[in-house]
């Protein structure tokens, strides 16, 4: 059986963030960014960080290294796609 869409006739999906406004809103954190760093920026504790990265989370994101480097803008953009 068909399931409602909730969101309605005239739902529209967000658009891409632009490049402004990514800068305006983590204009803070450096480009590339430590695990420290790139989870102060989540909200996320370091491990919970870890964890996602292990699961495959953030993959274009993330140079697997040691220690791990994470790429601002691709994180950010990873992060809130879901």
């Amino acid at each position: 059986m068909h399931e409602p869409n909730n969101k309605g006739r005239n739902y529209r999906p967000p658009r891409a963030l632009t490049r402004r406004e990514l800068d305006d809103a983590l204009g803070d954190y450096p480009p590339i960014m430590s695990a420290e760093e790139a989870a102060r920026m989540l909200g996320i504790s370091k491990s919970t960080l870890y964890h996602h990265v292990c699961r495959g989370n953030y993959r274009d994101a993330v140079r697997r290294s040691k220690p791990l480097v994470f790429w601002r803008d691709r994180l950010a953009r990873s992060y809130f796609r879901g």
